[in-house]
């Protein structure tokens, strides 16, 4: 119970200083995973990653819808 309290102060963190300074939430996340669980390094870094995706498809369909994603560049820097 007190680690997903944690969790999503983490998680409301991330997103804060994401939305008022523009940096990923990953530069919050990850560290605070590590202080602040007994996660291993592997978990806390796979973690981190999944729960970036849901908000970086909600973006990418939000600019898509509102005409600000080129198309053709999407493929060769997702190949990259």
């Amino acid at each position: 119970q007190r680690e997903l309290l944690q969790l999503a102060a983490v998680g409301a963190a991330a997103g804060f200083a994401s939305g008022m300074f523009g940096i990923g939430g990953g530069v919050v996340i990850t560290p605070a995973l590590c202080l602040l669980t007994d996660m291993p390094h592997t978990c806390v870094l796979g973690t981190t990653l999944a729960s970036m995706v849901p908000p970086s498809l909600v973006s990418a369909a939000t600019h898509a819808q509102m005409g600000n994603v080129v198309a053709a560049a999407v493929a060769p820097l997702v190949a990259g």
